[in-house]
């Protein structure tokens, strides 16, 4: 067996040992169910050494730890959005070396351990949208050096977090529909890769003279629904290669 699909039904016991043996499974969708904390513990998954896919989007998670991913050392693809997570705890995903794509969207998460994404060297994606959070640990991210795609739409930013400067290999980044009012001089810095931008639904009102001065490659850049007045006029001029405005 490879994959097993139990979406849309009403689980909500996944009892001991449900899953052993099935040391072939590839993929894992436990999407729309009810299943909380107390069902993933430390032997829940520990058997699943080959699952590259796990679905547990729309379920009542209020955490996660390391006993919750125990075992899974070959997953690349965790689906958590629309859960009641609120916490994170530290080196929640240390043993996950293979995670390419981790989505956390739809949840409680108010604030992020510095810590939490420990061990995420190979993390592509990341959604952290429509969650809390009013800042990043500068060191948050500090692990994540290969992610191209951040989403941190919809939450509580009062400024563009500082957490983002270490990930020169960053693509896009969506930080619309929060509270940043400015954009700064060094806000983007040592985006060296960067492609496209989304400051869409802020209220923004002020971007610094130089602030897209360290992002030369940026093509796509939002600023729909701001509370802009004036621009300098060479305020754009280093965004040599962009297309869409």
């Amino acid at each position: 067996l490879q994959e097993i699909y139990l979406q849309n039904n009403s689980i909500s016991i996944l009892a001991p040992g449900l899953f052993s043996n099935l040391n072939h499974l590839l993929v894992l969708n436990l999407s729309r169910n009810e299943i909380s904390d107390e069902w993933l513990t430390s032997s829940t998954f520990s058997s699943l050494n080959r699952l590259v896919a796990l679905d547990l989007s729309y379920n009542q998670l209020t955490k996660m730890d390391q006993n919750s991913l125990s075992g899974m050392s070959s997953l690349q693809i965790l689906n958590l959005k629309h859960n009641l997570i609120h916490n994170i705890a530290p080196n929640t995903f240390v043993r996950q070396h293979n995670l390419h794509i981790l989505l956390l969207s739809h949840n409680r998460i108010d604030e992020l351990h510095q810590k939490a994404l420990s061990g995420m060297s190979v993390l592509k994606s990341l959604s952290l949208d429509h969650n809390l959070l009013t800042r990043l640990h500068r060191n948050a991210l500090k692990n994540c050096s290969s992610l191209q795609d951040l989403a941190l739409n919809n939450n509580k930013f009062l400024d563009v977090p500082r957490a983002i400067k270490p990930l020169s290999l960053l693509r896009t980044l969506d930080v619309g529909e929060n509270n940043i009012v400015a954009l700064h001089n060094d806000s983007l810095k040592g985006l060296r890769n960067f492609y496209g931008l989304r400051l869409a639904g802020n209220g923004l009102r002020k971007i610094e003279l130089g602030a897209f001065k360290n992002v030369e490659t940026l093509q796509v850049l939002n600023l729909a629904h701001n509370q802009l007045e004036t621009l300098d006029q060479s305020v754009f001029h280093p965004l040599i290669k962009l297309q869409m405005l």
